[in-house]
């Protein structure tokens, strides 16, 4: 498993709301980072995957440097921090080039010279002309970084200009070898999109991290830690993964805060365009409805689905009641039926390289295709097992037309459709025996009636 370490690395820092976050989505063609005018927005790391003039490299966002950091998650994004600086090739120091230069971006910058790492000066929010003209302040050139780079995440101006510097930069850190060829940038259609979601606190980036083997989200006994998606795509069984860590999901009634609604908000976005769902439910707790609204927004969405039942560490004797909590989690969604259940433990890693089987195994089963033939047997049987009524379905047959996921149709006769002779008892069993015949585990399945 590989998170992309062949690819050079670059880390975007300065102080708090300089428009890293802007940036970062603006280079990245697509908005990823959570963006507010609220200081300190961003909290974990940020990775996306960049390409320019055929290179590939990766863009890491980071949250604001801030001189009081004494509180757990203070402590905890300044370690997201320094552990990005490491890993980076090359840095990129945000200014704000319409307040000018502050204390704090002073102390900043002495930091980074002490690095002693390649690094660009970037002057954001250079909106028109008259601001890109302040580039040329003496100050800025003072600072030690070379010449500044004036930009505007918003309107886009400068960055083309900028994107060329850090790929000359990065060919020059490596001797003149051509850099980020070795890893292609897939297509987003070939790459596994993988959620992991749940209520606050039941564990979703504790997860995250004990899959990876590295703590690459902030992870705090505060909730709502998590405040915007978190991509990261690793290479297993050499296929692409993007897993998404996602801000905790509540009750829309109950969120308040701007900043937790907007996380809330791009989780959903995150759910519609994954390809398959991790939901993780506390063992501690019992089952809420929040548990059983994020599984109808699961099969609403027609996802794929893990049920990752975590913190098994803290019940004792969990291996005898295995059975009990397979039937409790199996009679209160019961809507999930059909998804996988899995015990873990994100503090003692126990039973996490398994997710990986699960999550292949569902890949599979969602692009499963059933031939024709095999299909008019089933319902053959079917209708003989059931004892369906032969004078209206020997008229009616069963094909396959989609997958991801699996879809059914079956074709019936208008004046059968008309009388309403095909009940919803009948579909289930459809579902039941292809479901029995065929491995659909942890993909939904659709048995539609047409003409």
């Amino acid at each position: 498993m590989s998170i992309l370490k062949s690819l050079p690395k670059i880390a975007l820092i300065g102080r708090v709301n300089v428009g890293k976050s802007s940036l970062f989505n603006r280079i990245a063609e697509e908005p990823k980072a959570l963006v507010s005018k609220i200081p300190g927005t961003t909290r974990d790391r940020n990775y996306a995957q960049c390409q320019w003039r055929g290179k590939n490299f990766i863009l890491i966002d980071l949250a604001g440097i801030e001189r009081t950091t004494n509180d757990i998650l203070g402590k905890e994004i300044q370690k997201q921090i320094k552990k990005a600086i490491e890993e980076a090739n090359l840095i990129l120091f945000i200014l704000d080039i319409q307040t000018g230069l502050t204390k704090s971006d002073l102390e900043i910058a002495k930091m980074v010279r002490k690095l002693k790492k390649p690094t660009l000066l970037v002057l954001n929010k250079a909106d028109n002309p008259k601001w890109h003209q302040q580039s040329l302040l003496p100050e800025y050139w003072q600072l030690g970084f070379g010449q500044p780079w004036p930009v505007s995440a918003i309107n886009g101006s400068g960055v083309g200009d900028l994107l060329d510097e850090i790929v000359n930069q990065l060919i020059r850190c490596s001797g003149n070898q051509v850099i980020g060829d070795q890893v292609p940038k897939y297509p987003s259609t070939q790459v596994t999109k993988v959620a992991i979601v749940g209520r606050p606190n039941v564990g979703k980036s504790s997860l995250l991290n004990a899959i990876l083997g590295e703590e690459r989200v902030i992870v705090s006994p505060i909730p709502h830690t998590t405040r915007e998606p978190q991509d990261t795509l690793i290479y297993h069984q050499n296929r692409p993964l993007l897993l998404i860590d996602t801000a905790g999901l509540r009750k829309k009634s109950k969120i308040k805060l701007e900043l937790e609604k907007l996380g809330v908000e791009k989780s959903i976005k995150v759910i519609k365009k994954s390809n398959i769902v991790i939901l993780v439910i506390d063992n501690t707790e019992k089952i809420s409805h929040q548990d059983k609204a994020l599984v109808d927004l699961v099969i609403e969405n027609k996802k794929g689905l893990i049920l990752a039942v975590n913190k098994i560490d803290l019940e004792k004797n969990f291996e005898k009641k295995f059975e009990k909590f397979i039937e409790y989690y199996q009679w209160n969604l019961p809507n999930a039926f059909w998804a996988p259940i899995i015990f873990v433990s994100a503090k003692t890693k126990q039973n996490i390289e398994k997710i990986f089987d699960l999550i292949w195994q569902i890949k599979e089963n969602q692009e499963r295709k059933i031939p024709k033939n095999k299909l008019r047997n089933l319902l053959l049987r079917i209708i003989s097992q059931y004892k369906f009524d032969p004078t209206i379905w020997s008229k009616i047959k069963l094909e396959q037309i989609k997958t991801k996921p699996p879809q059914f149709i079956l074709k019936v006769p208008q004046i059968i459709i008309r009388r309403n002779l095909i009940h919803q008892a009948q579909l289930n069993i459809i579902e039941k025996e292809l479901r029995k015949k065929w491995s659909f585990e942890g993909t939904p399945i659709e048995i539609k009636i047409s003409n």
